[in-house]
Protein backbone atom coordinates (compact mmCIF):
# COMPACT_ATOMS: atom_id res chain seq x y z
CA UNK A 1 0.00 0.00 0.00
CA UNK A 2 1.02 3.14 -0.93
CA UNK A 3 3.16 5.55 1.63
CA UNK A 4 1.15 8.27 3.21
CA UNK A 5 -1.93 6.46 3.33
CA UNK A 6 -4.50 7.72 6.32
CA UNK A 7 -5.12 6.37 9.63
CA UNK A 8 -8.39 4.92 8.17
CA UNK A 9 -6.59 3.09 5.25
CA UNK A 10 -3.86 1.32 7.52
CA UNK A 11 -6.51 0.07 9.53
CA UNK A 12 -8.81 -0.99 7.19
CA UNK A 13 -7.19 -4.51 7.33
CA UNK A 14 -8.27 -4.79 10.94
CA UNK A 15 -12.07 -3.30 9.34
CA UNK A 16 -12.64 -6.13 7.13
CA UNK A 17 -11.80 -8.96 9.43
CA UNK A 18 -13.80 -7.41 12.38
CA UNK A 19 -17.11 -9.15 11.95
CA UNK A 20 -15.46 -12.38 11.36
CA UNK A 21 -13.54 -11.85 14.74
CA UNK A 22 -16.15 -10.46 16.62
CA UNK A 23 -18.60 -13.55 15.67
CA UNK A 24 -15.37 -16.27 16.55
CA UNK A 25 -15.09 -14.39 20.09
CA UNK A 26 -18.21 -14.30 20.79
CA UNK A 27 -19.43 -17.93 19.59
CA UNK A 28 -16.57 -19.86 20.59
CA UNK A 29 -13.48 -17.70 22.73
CA UNK A 30 -16.26 -16.58 25.14
CA UNK A 31 -17.86 -19.63 25.74
CA UNK A 32 -14.67 -21.50 25.79
CA UNK A 33 -13.78 -18.81 28.66
CA UNK A 34 -17.57 -19.56 30.30
CA UNK A 35 -16.58 -23.08 30.26
CA UNK A 36 -13.04 -22.76 31.99
CA UNK A 37 -14.85 -20.95 35.09
CA UNK A 38 -17.46 -23.30 35.58
CA UNK A 39 -14.65 -25.90 35.77
CA UNK A 40 -12.88 -24.02 38.52
CA UNK A 41 -16.30 -22.70 40.28
CA UNK A 42 -17.93 -24.66 43.68
CA UNK A 43 -20.81 -26.25 43.01
CA UNK A 44 -23.74 -24.08 43.70
CA UNK A 45 -20.99 -21.42 43.62
CA UNK A 46 -20.81 -18.08 41.63
CA UNK A 47 -18.85 -15.14 41.59
CA UNK A 48 -15.02 -15.49 41.39
CA UNK A 49 -14.36 -17.82 43.57
CA UNK A 50 -12.36 -21.02 42.45
CA UNK A 51 -12.07 -24.56 43.33
CA UNK A 52 -10.01 -27.88 41.67
CA UNK A 53 -12.93 -30.32 43.36
CA UNK A 54 -14.07 -31.36 40.04
CA UNK A 55 -11.17 -31.76 38.58
CA UNK A 56 -10.11 -34.08 41.62
CA UNK A 57 -13.59 -35.88 40.81
CA UNK A 58 -12.68 -36.67 37.57
CA UNK A 59 -9.16 -37.98 38.19
CA UNK A 60 -11.07 -40.31 40.37
CA UNK A 61 -13.41 -41.14 38.07
CA UNK A 62 -13.46 -44.74 36.37
CA UNK A 63 -16.16 -44.11 33.85
CA UNK A 64 -14.29 -41.13 32.68
CA UNK A 65 -10.61 -42.84 32.65
CA UNK A 66 -12.00 -45.67 30.90
CA UNK A 67 -13.86 -42.95 28.41
CA UNK A 68 -10.37 -41.25 28.19
CA UNK A 69 -8.87 -44.77 27.07
CA UNK A 70 -11.69 -45.29 24.12
CA UNK A 71 -11.21 -41.75 23.15
CA UNK A 72 -7.49 -42.29 22.53
CA UNK A 73 -8.22 -46.34 20.82
CA UNK A 74 -11.01 -44.92 18.64
CA UNK A 75 -8.98 -41.85 17.60
CA UNK A 76 -5.57 -43.94 17.25
CA UNK A 77 -7.46 -47.06 15.24
CA UNK A 78 -9.54 -44.63 13.10
CA UNK A 79 -6.30 -42.86 11.83
CA UNK A 80 -4.73 -45.90 11.02
CA UNK A 81 -7.58 -47.39 9.04
CA UNK A 82 -8.24 -43.74 7.16
CA UNK A 83 -4.73 -43.65 6.21
CA UNK A 84 -4.05 -47.51 5.11
CA UNK A 85 -7.35 -46.96 2.97
CA UNK A 86 -6.62 -43.61 2.00
CA UNK A 87 -2.93 -44.37 0.86
CA UNK A 88 -4.03 -47.16 -0.86
CA UNK A 89 -6.61 -45.96 -2.68
CA UNK A 90 -4.76 -42.61 -3.58
CA UNK A 91 -2.32 -44.45 -5.34
CA UNK A 92 -4.73 -46.64 -7.35
CA UNK A 93 -6.09 -43.63 -8.25
CA UNK A 94 -3.02 -42.09 -9.71
CA UNK A 95 -2.99 -44.28 -12.31
CA UNK A 96 -3.98 -43.56 -15.73
CA UNK A 97 -6.89 -46.23 -15.96
CA UNK A 98 -9.97 -46.05 -17.85
CA UNK A 99 -13.17 -45.28 -15.66
CA UNK A 100 -10.76 -43.97 -13.12
CA UNK A 101 -12.90 -40.55 -12.56
CA UNK A 102 -16.21 -42.69 -11.97
CA UNK A 103 -14.11 -44.73 -9.13
CA UNK A 104 -13.22 -41.16 -7.49
CA UNK A 105 -16.62 -40.31 -7.56
CA UNK A 106 -17.75 -43.25 -6.07
CA UNK A 107 -14.78 -43.76 -3.08
CA UNK A 108 -15.99 -40.40 -2.27
CA UNK A 109 -19.70 -41.09 -1.74
CA UNK A 110 -19.04 -41.95 2.33
CA UNK A 111 -17.41 -38.49 2.86
CA UNK A 112 -20.98 -36.78 1.88
CA UNK A 113 -22.93 -38.79 4.14
CA UNK A 114 -23.41 -36.81 7.42
CA UNK A 115 -22.55 -38.76 10.63
CA UNK A 116 -25.62 -39.13 12.33
CA UNK A 117 -27.28 -40.79 8.22
CA UNK A 118 -23.98 -43.19 8.76
CA UNK A 119 -24.85 -44.16 12.39
CA UNK A 120 -28.42 -44.88 11.07
CA UNK A 121 -27.23 -47.18 8.17
CA UNK A 122 -24.78 -49.10 10.07
CA UNK A 123 -26.85 -49.41 12.84
CA UNK A 124 -29.62 -51.07 10.43
CA UNK A 125 -26.60 -53.20 8.45
CA UNK A 126 -25.65 -54.22 11.85
CA UNK A 127 -29.17 -55.74 12.80
CA UNK A 128 -28.85 -59.17 14.37
CA UNK A 129 -32.49 -59.91 12.99
CA UNK A 130 -32.63 -57.70 9.72
CA UNK A 131 -29.54 -56.40 9.05
CA UNK A 132 -27.77 -57.33 5.83
CA UNK A 133 -23.89 -58.30 7.43
CA UNK A 134 -25.20 -61.47 9.41
CA UNK A 135 -26.90 -63.20 6.79
CA UNK A 136 -23.43 -62.15 4.06
CA UNK A 137 -21.00 -63.59 6.59
CA UNK A 138 -23.34 -66.73 6.74
CA UNK A 139 -23.17 -67.08 3.21
CA UNK A 140 -19.54 -67.16 3.34
CA UNK A 141 -19.44 -69.29 6.41
CA UNK A 142 -22.35 -71.37 7.02
CA UNK A 143 -21.54 -72.19 10.73
CA UNK A 144 -21.81 -68.66 11.69
CA UNK A 145 -24.10 -67.52 14.07
CA UNK A 146 -27.59 -66.62 12.87
CA UNK A 147 -28.60 -63.44 14.96
CA UNK A 148 -25.12 -62.53 16.01
CA UNK A 149 -25.06 -59.16 18.36
CA UNK A 150 -22.99 -56.79 17.29
CA UNK A 151 -23.21 -53.50 18.69
CA UNK A 152 -24.59 -55.30 22.28
CA UNK A 153 -21.58 -57.57 22.36
CA UNK A 154 -18.84 -56.18 24.57
CA UNK A 155 -15.65 -57.46 22.41
CA UNK A 156 -17.33 -56.16 19.04
CA UNK A 157 -19.52 -53.30 19.92
CA UNK A 158 -16.19 -50.75 20.19
CA UNK A 159 -14.50 -52.31 16.68
CA UNK A 160 -17.53 -52.59 14.97
CA UNK A 161 -17.93 -48.50 15.66
CA UNK A 162 -14.30 -47.71 15.00
CA UNK A 163 -15.36 -49.63 11.35
CA UNK A 164 -18.11 -47.43 10.61
CA UNK A 165 -15.90 -44.35 11.63
CA UNK A 166 -13.10 -45.51 8.93
CA UNK A 167 -15.87 -46.10 6.32
CA UNK A 168 -17.48 -42.49 7.30
CA UNK A 169 -13.80 -40.50 7.30
CA UNK A 170 -11.48 -42.39 4.39
CA UNK A 171 -12.21 -40.60 1.28
CA UNK A 172 -10.53 -36.87 3.19
CA UNK A 173 -7.26 -38.72 3.37
CA UNK A 174 -7.64 -40.05 0.50
CA UNK A 175 -8.44 -36.88 -1.68
CA UNK A 176 -5.39 -35.38 0.11
CA UNK A 177 -3.26 -37.95 -0.47
CA UNK A 178 -4.26 -38.18 -4.52
CA UNK A 179 -4.12 -34.56 -4.67
CA UNK A 180 -0.27 -34.71 -3.43
CA UNK A 181 0.64 -37.83 -5.48
CA UNK A 182 -0.55 -35.75 -8.73
CA UNK A 183 1.55 -32.73 -7.69
CA UNK A 184 4.83 -35.22 -8.06
CA UNK A 185 6.20 -34.85 -11.49
CA UNK A 186 5.55 -37.82 -13.51
CA UNK A 187 9.68 -37.82 -15.00
CA UNK A 188 10.95 -38.69 -11.35
CA UNK A 189 9.00 -41.92 -11.75
CA UNK A 190 10.60 -42.48 -15.45
CA UNK A 191 13.61 -41.88 -14.49
CA UNK A 192 13.63 -43.88 -11.32
CA UNK A 193 12.26 -47.07 -13.43
CA UNK A 194 15.06 -46.17 -15.97
CA UNK A 195 17.45 -46.66 -13.60
CA UNK A 196 16.01 -49.99 -12.67
CA UNK A 197 13.70 -49.32 -9.49
CA UNK A 198 10.84 -51.42 -8.55
CA UNK A 199 7.66 -50.26 -7.70
CA UNK A 200 8.77 -50.86 -4.14
CA UNK A 201 11.73 -48.96 -4.53
CA UNK A 202 9.74 -46.08 -6.13
CA UNK A 203 7.27 -45.81 -3.74
CA UNK A 204 9.61 -45.34 -0.85
CA UNK A 205 12.43 -43.28 -2.53
CA UNK A 206 10.07 -41.28 -4.92
CA UNK A 207 5.81 -40.77 -3.24
CA UNK A 208 6.88 -41.24 0.27
CA UNK A 209 9.30 -38.38 0.12
CA UNK A 210 6.96 -36.46 -2.19
CA UNK A 211 3.93 -37.33 0.32
CA UNK A 212 5.64 -35.94 3.53
CA UNK A 213 4.16 -32.85 3.96
CA UNK A 214 0.89 -33.86 2.92
CA UNK A 215 0.68 -36.75 4.87
CA UNK A 216 1.66 -35.01 7.88
CA UNK A 217 -1.30 -32.36 7.03
CA UNK A 218 -4.11 -35.09 6.42
CA UNK A 219 -3.21 -36.87 10.11
CA UNK A 220 -3.21 -33.68 11.77
CA UNK A 221 -6.62 -32.48 10.38
CA UNK A 222 -7.92 -36.32 10.63
CA UNK A 223 -6.97 -36.03 14.05
CA UNK A 224 -8.38 -32.65 15.10
CA UNK A 225 -11.72 -34.45 13.64
CA UNK A 226 -11.56 -37.72 15.09
CA UNK A 227 -11.33 -36.11 18.77
CA UNK A 228 -14.42 -34.25 17.98
CA UNK A 229 -16.48 -37.16 16.80
CA UNK A 230 -19.63 -37.28 18.13
CA UNK A 231 -23.27 -38.31 16.23
CA UNK A 232 -21.85 -41.28 14.67
CA UNK A 233 -21.21 -42.91 18.28
CA UNK A 234 -24.31 -41.54 19.53
CA UNK A 235 -26.35 -42.76 17.00
CA UNK A 236 -25.19 -46.11 16.84
CA UNK A 237 -24.38 -47.05 19.95
CA UNK A 238 -25.19 -44.12 22.74
CA UNK A 239 -21.89 -45.04 24.21
CA UNK A 240 -23.15 -48.63 25.06
CA UNK A 241 -23.02 -51.20 26.25
CA UNK A 242 -22.37 -49.69 29.29
CA UNK A 243 -19.47 -47.05 28.46
CA UNK A 244 -17.59 -49.36 26.18
CA UNK A 245 -17.92 -47.00 23.14
CA UNK A 246 -18.33 -44.13 25.10
CA UNK A 247 -16.11 -41.35 23.86
CA UNK A 248 -15.85 -38.33 25.65
CA UNK A 249 -17.64 -36.35 23.29
CA UNK A 250 -20.65 -37.90 23.89
CA UNK A 251 -19.81 -38.47 27.68
CA UNK A 252 -19.67 -34.46 28.06
CA UNK A 253 -22.70 -34.00 26.22
CA UNK A 254 -24.65 -36.62 28.56
CA UNK A 255 -23.16 -34.90 31.58
CA UNK A 256 -24.39 -31.36 30.38
CA UNK A 257 -27.81 -32.25 28.93
CA UNK A 258 -28.79 -35.02 30.73
CA UNK A 259 -27.18 -34.92 34.08
CA UNK A 260 -27.22 -31.30 34.15
CA UNK A 261 -23.71 -31.41 35.94
CA UNK A 262 -22.45 -28.46 34.00
CA UNK A 263 -19.52 -27.59 36.35
CA UNK A 264 -18.25 -31.38 36.29
CA UNK A 265 -19.06 -31.42 32.84
CA UNK A 266 -17.29 -28.06 31.88
CA UNK A 267 -14.12 -29.86 34.19
CA UNK A 268 -14.38 -32.73 31.58
CA UNK A 269 -14.45 -30.30 28.71
CA UNK A 270 -11.59 -28.76 29.55
CA UNK A 271 -9.43 -31.97 30.05
CA UNK A 272 -10.69 -33.22 26.90
CA UNK A 273 -9.12 -30.37 25.21
CA UNK A 274 -6.02 -30.37 27.08
CA UNK A 275 -5.02 -33.69 26.54
CA UNK A 276 -5.92 -33.42 22.70
CA UNK A 277 -3.43 -33.48 20.85
CA UNK A 278 -2.58 -29.61 18.80
CA UNK A 279 -0.54 -30.39 15.66
CA UNK A 280 1.55 -27.98 14.35
CA UNK A 281 2.21 -28.78 10.69
CA UNK A 282 5.18 -26.57 8.81
CA UNK A 283 4.85 -26.70 4.91
CA UNK A 284 7.82 -27.84 3.69
CA UNK A 285 9.08 -28.29 -0.31
CA UNK A 286 10.62 -31.34 -1.19
CA UNK A 287 13.58 -32.17 -4.02
CA UNK A 288 14.30 -34.79 -6.31
CA UNK A 289 16.88 -35.63 -8.96
CA UNK A 290 15.89 -37.28 -12.57
CA UNK A 291 18.30 -39.73 -13.74
CA UNK A 292 18.57 -41.70 -17.77
CA UNK A 293 18.56 -44.98 -19.21
CA UNK A 294 16.47 -47.21 -20.56
CA UNK A 295 14.56 -50.61 -20.17
CA UNK A 296 11.22 -52.09 -20.54
CA UNK A 297 8.42 -51.86 -17.71
CA UNK A 298 5.47 -53.16 -20.03
CA UNK A 299 5.14 -56.14 -17.87
CA UNK A 300 5.01 -54.65 -14.48
CA UNK A 301 2.66 -51.79 -15.69
CA UNK A 302 0.19 -53.99 -16.36
CA UNK A 303 0.47 -56.17 -13.53
CA UNK A 304 0.30 -52.52 -11.79
CA UNK A 305 -3.20 -51.94 -13.36
CA UNK A 306 -4.71 -55.04 -12.63
CA UNK A 307 -3.55 -54.84 -8.61
CA UNK A 308 -5.46 -51.17 -8.68
CA UNK A 309 -8.47 -52.60 -10.91
CA UNK A 310 -8.88 -55.02 -8.05
CA UNK A 311 -8.47 -52.43 -4.99
CA UNK A 312 -10.43 -50.08 -6.89
CA UNK A 313 -12.96 -52.72 -7.36
CA UNK A 314 -13.08 -54.04 -3.74
CA UNK A 315 -13.03 -50.04 -2.27
CA UNK A 316 -16.26 -49.95 -4.94
CA UNK A 317 -18.21 -52.20 -3.30
CA UNK A 318 -16.87 -51.21 0.75
CA UNK A 319 -18.38 -47.21 -0.08
CA UNK A 320 -21.55 -48.54 -1.63
CA UNK A 321 -22.75 -51.46 -0.27
CA UNK A 322 -24.06 -49.29 3.22
CA UNK A 323 -25.63 -47.02 1.42
CA UNK A 324 -27.17 -49.71 -1.69
CA UNK A 325 -28.77 -51.59 1.68
CA UNK A 326 -30.52 -48.57 2.61
CA UNK A 327 -31.59 -47.54 -0.61
CA UNK A 328 -33.02 -51.06 -1.32
CA UNK A 329 -34.12 -51.17 2.14
CA UNK A 330 -36.10 -47.65 1.75
CA UNK A 331 -37.70 -49.25 -1.44
CA UNK A 332 -39.44 -52.20 0.15
CA UNK A 333 -42.66 -52.79 2.10
CA UNK A 334 -42.66 -52.49 5.65
CA UNK A 335 -43.37 -56.07 5.88
CA UNK A 336 -40.43 -57.29 3.08
CA UNK A 337 -37.86 -54.57 5.49
CA UNK A 338 -38.58 -57.33 8.43
CA UNK A 339 -39.31 -60.35 6.27
CA UNK A 340 -36.94 -63.45 7.25
CA UNK A 341 -34.81 -64.05 5.45
CA UNK A 342 -33.49 -60.89 4.67
CA UNK A 343 -34.13 -59.78 1.03
CA UNK A 344 -31.65 -58.27 -0.76
CA UNK A 345 -33.87 -56.57 -3.54
CA UNK A 346 -37.35 -55.33 -3.35
CA UNK A 347 -39.82 -57.97 -4.60
CA UNK A 348 -41.76 -55.45 -5.89
CA UNK A 349 -39.86 -51.92 -5.66
CA UNK A 350 -42.40 -49.04 -3.89
CA UNK A 351 -41.93 -45.67 -2.83
CA UNK A 352 -44.57 -45.56 0.02
CA UNK A 353 -41.89 -44.93 2.61
CA UNK A 354 -40.91 -41.87 0.29
CA UNK A 355 -44.87 -40.78 0.59
CA UNK A 356 -44.96 -41.39 4.49
CA UNK A 357 -41.99 -39.18 5.40
CA UNK A 358 -43.93 -36.47 2.96
CA UNK A 359 -47.61 -37.05 4.07
CA UNK A 360 -47.62 -38.52 7.61
CA UNK A 361 -44.20 -36.98 8.87
CA UNK A 362 -43.29 -33.32 9.40
CA UNK A 363 -40.23 -34.17 6.76
CA UNK A 364 -41.12 -30.92 4.53
CA UNK A 365 -40.45 -28.84 7.52
CA UNK A 366 -37.46 -30.60 8.72
CA UNK A 367 -36.26 -30.24 4.56
CA UNK A 368 -37.02 -26.54 4.56
CA UNK A 369 -34.74 -25.93 8.16
CA UNK A 370 -31.82 -27.65 6.85
CA UNK A 371 -31.98 -26.00 3.54
CA UNK A 372 -32.49 -22.79 5.16
CA UNK A 373 -30.10 -23.83 7.61
CA UNK A 374 -27.15 -25.02 5.20
CA UNK A 375 -27.74 -21.94 2.73
CA UNK A 376 -27.00 -19.29 4.86
CA UNK A 377 -24.36 -21.00 6.65
CA UNK A 378 -22.79 -21.28 3.05
CA UNK A 379 -23.72 -17.69 2.46
CA UNK A 380 -23.24 -16.49 5.14
CA UNK A 381 -19.44 -17.90 6.17
CA UNK A 382 -18.57 -17.41 2.69
CA UNK A 383 -19.29 -13.51 2.75
CA UNK A 384 -17.43 -12.78 6.28
CA UNK A 385 -14.71 -15.23 5.23
CA UNK A 386 -13.82 -13.03 2.22
CA UNK A 387 -14.01 -10.35 3.83
CA UNK A 388 -11.41 -11.03 6.20
CA UNK A 389 -9.41 -12.78 4.01
CA UNK A 390 -9.51 -10.04 1.72
CA UNK A 391 -8.32 -8.08 5.06
CA UNK A 392 -5.21 -10.57 5.67
CA UNK A 393 -4.16 -10.56 2.28
CA UNK A 394 -3.99 -6.95 0.98
CA UNK A 395 -3.19 -5.23 4.09
CA UNK A 396 -0.55 -5.47 6.74
CA UNK A 397 -1.97 -4.09 10.41
CA UNK A 398 -0.98 -4.44 13.59
CA UNK A 399 -1.36 -7.85 15.08
CA UNK A 400 -2.18 -9.32 11.58
CA UNK A 401 -0.15 -12.23 12.21
CA UNK A 402 -1.45 -12.80 15.69
CA UNK A 403 -4.77 -12.97 14.24
CA UNK A 404 -4.40 -15.16 11.46
CA UNK A 405 -3.42 -17.80 13.87
CA UNK A 406 -5.91 -17.03 16.52
CA UNK A 407 -8.48 -17.71 13.58
CA UNK A 408 -6.24 -20.95 13.03
CA UNK A 409 -6.67 -21.78 16.41
CA UNK A 410 -10.29 -21.44 16.97
CA UNK A 411 -10.03 -24.65 14.74
CA UNK A 412 -9.03 -26.34 17.89
CA UNK A 413 -11.36 -25.56 20.17
CA UNK A 414 -13.85 -28.80 20.27
CA UNK A 415 -17.95 -28.56 19.99
CA UNK A 416 -18.50 -29.88 23.53
CA UNK A 417 -15.59 -27.54 25.08
CA UNK A 418 -18.77 -24.21 24.10
CA UNK A 419 -21.66 -26.24 23.61
CA UNK A 420 -22.99 -25.61 27.25
CA UNK A 421 -21.86 -22.25 27.93
CA UNK A 422 -23.50 -21.58 23.94
CA UNK A 423 -26.55 -23.09 24.78
CA UNK A 424 -26.97 -21.10 27.72
CA UNK A 425 -26.38 -17.96 25.96
CA UNK A 426 -28.87 -18.59 23.74
CA UNK A 427 -31.53 -19.29 26.09
CA UNK A 428 -30.81 -16.33 28.16
CA UNK A 429 -31.25 -14.02 24.37
CA UNK A 430 -34.07 -16.24 22.99
CA UNK A 431 -32.67 -18.01 20.57
CA UNK A 432 -32.86 -21.17 21.92
CA UNK A 433 -34.41 -24.33 19.68
CA UNK A 434 -34.71 -21.18 16.87
CA UNK A 435 -32.79 -21.30 13.07
CA UNK A 436 -30.97 -17.91 13.86
CA UNK A 437 -29.02 -20.03 16.75
CA UNK A 438 -28.27 -22.52 14.75
CA UNK A 439 -27.17 -20.56 11.60
CA UNK A 440 -24.99 -18.51 14.16
CA UNK A 441 -23.09 -21.47 15.32
CA UNK A 442 -22.89 -22.98 12.01
CA UNK A 443 -21.49 -20.13 10.35
CA UNK A 444 -19.11 -19.42 13.34
CA UNK A 445 -17.49 -22.99 12.93
CA UNK A 446 -17.23 -22.34 9.15
CA UNK A 447 -15.63 -18.62 9.23
CA UNK A 448 -11.62 -19.90 9.93
CA UNK A 449 -11.77 -22.14 6.89
CA UNK A 450 -13.39 -19.97 4.50
CA UNK A 451 -11.20 -16.75 5.78
CA UNK A 452 -8.47 -18.66 4.73
CA UNK A 453 -9.31 -20.27 1.84
CA UNK A 454 -10.18 -16.81 0.65
CA UNK A 455 -6.87 -15.28 1.76
CA UNK A 456 -4.99 -17.84 0.11
CA UNK A 457 -6.88 -17.31 -3.02
CA UNK A 458 -6.75 -13.42 -2.83
CA UNK A 459 -3.38 -13.76 -2.39
CA UNK A 460 -3.07 -15.07 -5.91
CA UNK A 461 -4.83 -12.13 -7.42
CA UNK A 462 -2.53 -9.51 -8.88
CA UNK A 463 -2.73 -6.79 -6.39
CA UNK A 464 -2.33 -4.19 -9.19
CA UNK A 465 -5.62 -4.63 -10.10
CA UNK A 466 -6.26 -2.90 -6.92
CA UNK A 467 -3.96 0.06 -7.51
CA UNK A 468 -5.96 0.67 -10.65
CA UNK A 469 -8.95 0.74 -8.79
CA UNK A 470 -7.51 3.46 -6.12
CA UNK A 471 -6.48 5.40 -9.18
CA UNK A 472 -10.09 5.26 -10.60
CA UNK A 473 -11.23 6.99 -6.89
CA UNK A 474 -12.86 3.40 -5.78
CA UNK A 475 -13.07 2.68 -2.13
CA UNK A 476 -11.44 -0.17 -0.72
CA UNK A 477 -15.13 -1.94 -0.08
CA UNK A 478 -15.63 -0.87 -3.96
CA UNK A 479 -12.65 -2.57 -5.29
CA UNK A 480 -13.24 -5.96 -3.31
CA UNK A 481 -17.05 -5.83 -3.87
CA UNK A 482 -16.98 -5.12 -7.89
CA UNK A 483 -13.59 -6.32 -8.73
CA UNK A 484 -12.11 -8.93 -6.49
CA UNK A 485 -15.26 -10.88 -5.52
CA UNK A 486 -16.25 -11.10 -9.30
CA UNK A 487 -12.93 -12.53 -10.48
CA UNK A 488 -13.31 -14.74 -7.40
CA UNK A 489 -16.46 -16.01 -8.50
Amino acid sequence: MPAGRTWHDRHLGFLFALPATLMLVAVLVFPAFITLKLSVTPEGGSGWRFTLIHYQKAFRDPVLIQTFKNTFAFVALSLVGHFVLGLGLALALNQALPGQTLFRLIALIPWTIQDVVAGIIFRWLLNPIHGALNPLLRMVFPDFPAEFQWLSSPTLAFPSVIFANIWRGYPLVMVMLLAGLMAIPRELYEAAEVDGAGRVKRFLHVSLPGLSTIILIAMALDMVWEFRRFALVLTMTGGGPGTLTEVLSTLVYKSYFQSFTFDYASAMAILMSAVRPEPAVHLAGGEGAMKAAATSVRRERTLDAVVSYSLLALSALFALFPVAWMLSTSLKSEAEAFALPVRWIPQRATVQAYVEMWTMKPFATYFYNSTVVSGLTALLSTALGALAGYGFSRFRFRFRTALLGGFLATQMISGVLVIGPYFQILAAVELYNTLTGLIIAYVTICLPFAAWMSKGYFDSIPKELDEAGLVDGASRLQIFLRIIMPIAV
